[in-house]
């Protein structure tokens, strides 16, 4: 019988190691909109089999343009440690609300223009998730229908001077809690818009009554 012996080899090569990959491509493509398409290029740096070994993480950084649209997105895998740490972060700017299809909110709220920003970010370390992602929307026009109902008309005067939009999610997990918000100024538009409402409302209500009031004071008075 024979005895396999290993000897353990210093500073030993990983078993795979590519240094730079160089990366183009486009957002459209077979089937999808190309008018609405990026091109985006970028570097992917230290792929490796051994992290740990080669004591660098891997990162990549790829950009994106046209005209007013902007794609920028950071990777980085970080396994060179005992706890590895995860972070992907995307940003896209220069979209419009006809971009990501939201013209038309319900049927309640008609979006006519906008500047659309979208940042995500996804960081995981170890087993400890927390996630987020914002989408906001300046310079917002709306617009009216065709055949304004009444919720409609409602709706188009609690948003008439509304300028900004935005939403963020928020995802954490640790040790198998998870917890997910979702936070907006919609709250706050709902909230005045419907004050504005009532006091409208109200203020009309009040001018009945004082004309009311005003006509049987002037007939009693004659």
């Amino acid at each position: 019988k024979g005895t396999d012996v290993v000897f353990a080899k210093e500073n030993e090569l990983p078993g795979l190691l590519i240094k730079k990959v160089i990366v183009s491509g486009t957002t459209g493509g077979a089937g999808k909109d190309n008018e609405k398409a990026i091109d985006f290029s970028g570097n992917v740096f230290d792929i490796t089999s051994n992290p740990v070994l080669c004591g660098r993480p891997t990162t990549a950084k790829i950009t994106g343009k046209k005209l007013n649209k902007e794609l920028k997105l950071n990777l980085l895998f970080d396994h060179t440690k005992d706890i590895p740490r995860d972070e992907i972060i995307v940003t896209v700017q220069g979209m419009t609300p006809k971009d990501l299809n939201i013209k038309n909110l319900g049927n309640i709220l008609f979006i006519d223009g906008g500047d659309v920003r979208i940042a995500s970010q996804f960081v995981m370390v170890g087993d400890e998730l927390n996630s987020m992602i914002l989408t906001k929307v300046d310079n917002i026009k709306f617009g009216i229908a065709e055949k304004e109902s009444e919720t409609q008309k409602i709706f188009r005067q609690m948003f008439e001077n509304v300028k900004e939009v935005n939403l963020t999610a928020i995802l954490t997990s640790k040790q198998g809690d998870t917890d997910f918000k979702v936070k907006s100024n919609l709250d706050d538009i709902f909230k005045q818009g419907i004050k504005s409402l009532v006091g409208e409302k109200l203020a009309e209500a009040k001018a009945k009554i004082k004309s009311e009031i005003d006509k049987q004071v002037d007939e009693k008075k004659k």
